[in-house]
């Protein structure tokens, strides 16, 4: 878990299908994993990946974690053929391409289910976000940056607005990207703020 590269809020799957050797882990082994990556990725949603036969051949638990993923291609897009609440459904794989669709009445449902998906807002003091800012600055000063000029506060410190518009100036002045930023933004260590 430790190498996976995720994001707080973001879904993790236990992917639950016969091998090619014909195997397939048992209804406890992959219970104990969806609540072990629950354990040990709070911050995230967590749930099940199946194809219908082996969710309604092989499944006796219907344990799922937060969500069930089911790949049933043999039944038109929004109506798999399981009688489990499901989430997201794969109704195809045409040209090596998955196409799944989500079970959301509305966008504002998906909205809805997106927020709920976030972390609550933590309040950091002034200390706190200086910390996170000049952070950033180093790691960004690190990925081959160079601010097209300099403003500071009054106590010589970049603000976090102020930071953030001068990237997207330069990134707009030399073609950056935005994947540079992003890969500083991962580089940063959150136990580097106390």
């Amino acid at each position: 878990m430790g190498l996976c590269d995720s994001v707080p809020g973001g879904l993790l799957d236990c992917d639950w299908e016969t091998t090619s050797a014909h195997t397939l882990a048992s209804n406890a082994d992959q219970d104990t994993f969806v609540r072990e990556v629950t354990t040990l990725k709070p911050d995230h949603k967590t749930g099940l990946y199946c194809n219908v036969y082996d969710w309604t051949h092989h499944d006796s638990t219907s344990y799922v974690g937060d969500f069930l993923w089911i790949a049933d291609p043999n039944h038109a897009a929004g109506h798999p053929g399981v009688r489990h609440a499901w989430t997201f459904q794969q109704y195809s794989s045409h040209g090596d391409l998955d196409r799944s669709v989500a079970a959301f009445t509305s966008q504002d449902a998906l909205r809805a289910r997106a927020e709920s998906l976030l972390e609550d807002p933590v309040a950091l003091s002034d200390t706190e976000i200086q910390k996170v800012v000049d952070s950033l600055y180093d790691k960004l000063m690190k990925t081959q940056f160079t601010l097209v000029s300099a403003e500071l506060d009054k106590d010589g410190h970049w603000t976090l607005p102020t930071l953030l518009g001068y990237l997207v100036a330069q990134m707009r002045a030399n073609g950056s990207t935005a994947s540079a930023v992003q890969a500083a933004l991962a580089c940063l260590d959150p136990t580097a703020v106390e």
